[in-house]
């Protein structure tokens, strides 16, 4: 069933209880369990104003299977990569994390393929929660991924440690109520190399002789196709000559 919650009481949490009162009828809906789940339900879920989806077993009264639903409706934008600025970062989480009140930090290695170079991490934040004149200890947890695909070059080779980081910045996030990605989640951003322009700067160098002809799809951050297409582009339009562009013709 799908309902909205107008009213939640904790009244019983430390006896490992807690309820909810939905727009539809002066029925209370009781949750029982340990106070840890509990209190992440409640910052996560079981919040008036939410709309959740749950079962409930008429007989045993009990509630389980429990899901936020949001319904709003997906608009078509163009999706614009945040700014610097507008992102998190590790360094940042970790120290509102500390001042928040931050307990600790596990992590747990979910699944690496080391032959495919994947990794998935779980990530477990655990620290304290002010709620008016209430302090629990809250609990946050997230999972992060990586490959050698979505991780800097420079750092290609740390994937499995790239999975954890991006693990612990998420939850960390949600333990620090901060929505912005973080820089650590973002795979690395392609540039758009102008080949034309960058290729002809590497054949009038003064090494171009020496240079290793297997290394420009790599460098030029292109297929070995599109190279050969610019070359061929450039001969046509008389920008170079075939003496000249002899060092890259045979990539193809």
């Amino acid at each position: 069933m799908i309902k909205n919650i107008v009213a939640v009481s904790v009244k019983k949490l430390e006896e490992g209880s807690i309820g909810f009162l939905c727009d539809d009828s002066d029925k209370w809906y009781n949750i029982n369990g340990e106070v840890d789940h509990l209190q992440q339900l409640l910052q996560t879920t079981i919040k008036k104003g939410n709309t959740i989806e749950f079962d409930f077993d008429n007989f045993t009264n009990k509630v389980s299977n429990i899901r936020y639903v949001n319904f709003s409706e997906p608009t078509k934008k163009e999706f614009k990569k945040p700014t610097k600025d507008e992102m998190n970062n590790l360094d940042d989480l970790l120290d509102s994390a500390h001042k928040k009140g931050l307990i600790s930090i596990e992590t747990e290695l979910i699944h690496a393929d080391y032959e495919k170079k994947t990794a998935v991490f779980k990530a477990v934040v655990k620290g304290w929660v002010i709620d008016g004149d209430k302090k629990f200890i809250g609990i946050f947890t997230a999972h992060g991924d990586a490959t050698v695909d979505n991780v800097q070059n420079e750092i290609a080779k740390s994937w499995i440690r790239m999975a954890e980081t991006r693990a612990i910045v998420r939850a960390l996030r949600w333990y620090t109520n901060n929505a912005a990605c973080s820089e650590e989640e973002l795979p690395e951003e392609i540039e758009n190399v102008d080949v034309k322009k960058e290729l002809l700067k590497i054949m009038q160098s003064e090494d171009q002789k020496h240079f290793e002809i297997a290394k420009l799809p790599a460098l030029l951050k292109t297929s070995v196709d599109e190279v050969n297409k610019v070359v061929l582009e450039l001969l046509n339009d008389g920008t170079i000559y075939e003496p000249t562009a002899g060092f890259i013709a045979y990539l193809g």
